[in-house]
């Protein structure tokens, strides 16, 4: 009896103990992943450094670049950029690489590479990009081009990222306009983009929110017209590569 009393407290003690071994649960219940913070520069790799030569042969400049460490893989982007002529309307030439390191063979991959997929910018000068993740093991970058005329200041967003092979653009929308430079009575209209962050999702909802300051009518013929219509809120999907309306396209 006692024999028996020993090995049913032992057995029940394992029933603990035996779902932790070997791996470690986060406070959600799910297994928790590690993720590398130390790989190897990407610009030391033999296969990147021969694109940097590419790009660069091409008259491209190196922009900006990027890793991501939260994911089982290590992600890294570089943007590149070939300027204008460096008048006012002269806009730059964009390129970019994105590329996925894997630790066993301590190399990095190229998974996508567009030379001059875009151009963008004022003054023969590409914008800064703005990295991001887009969606669930799914990245980009984010260019804010601006431009004045007659008083008057705009602003667009444009958000790009990898389909396939290949950098696209994914959605552009007006996001700045004031009319500061005008003498005239003062507005400004901003648009405000927020990412829903839904880790399932292949890639994040974005919602863009309308706000007007000071005394100012969007009509349906203008650029913010033609986005929220009547609304002050609208909703993007992501479908086929690219951002829609959440009414069009289901």
């Amino acid at each position: 009896m006692k024999k028996l009393f020993i090995i049913l407290c032992v057995t029940l003690i394992l029933s603990f103990i035996m779902p932790t071994l070997g791996c470690k649960k986060s406070e959600n219940n799910q297994i928790a992943t590690t993720a590398l913070l130390n790989p190897e520069n990407a610009s030391y790799d033999e296969s990147v450094d021969r694109t940097y030569a590419t790009f660069k042969e091409k008259g491209f400049k190196l922009l900006s670049e990027n890793y991501w460490l939260d994911s089982d893989k290590p992600k890294y982007m570089a943007i590149f950029s070939k300027p204008g002529s460096g008048s006012h309307a002269s806009s730059a030439e964009i390129g970019g690489i994105y590329a996925e390191y894997t630790e066993s063979t301590k190399k990095w991959d190229i998974k996508a590479e567009s030379l001059s997929f875009k151009t963008s910018g004022s003054w023969g000068e590409a914008p800064v990009p703005r990295f991001i993740k887009i969606g669930k093991d799914r990245y980009g970058f984010m260019m804010v081009t601006s431009f004045t005329g007659q008083g008057y200041t705009n602003s667009v967003t444009t958000i790009y990222g990898v389909v396939g092979t290949n950098f696209v653009e994914m959605i552009s929308v007006p996001t700045g306009e004031d009319n500061s430079g005008t003498g005239n009575e003062a507005y400004e209209v901003r648009v405000n983009l927020k990412q829903e962050l839904d880790k399932n999702k292949e890639a994040y909802d974005i919602t863009a929110i309308l706000n007007i300051d000071g005394k100012h009518t969007i009509l349906p013929e203008d650029e913010y017209g033609k986005v929220f219509g009547n609304s002050q809120e609208i909703t993007f999907i992501f479908k086929d590569g690219v951002y829609v309306k959440s009414n069009q396209g289901k």
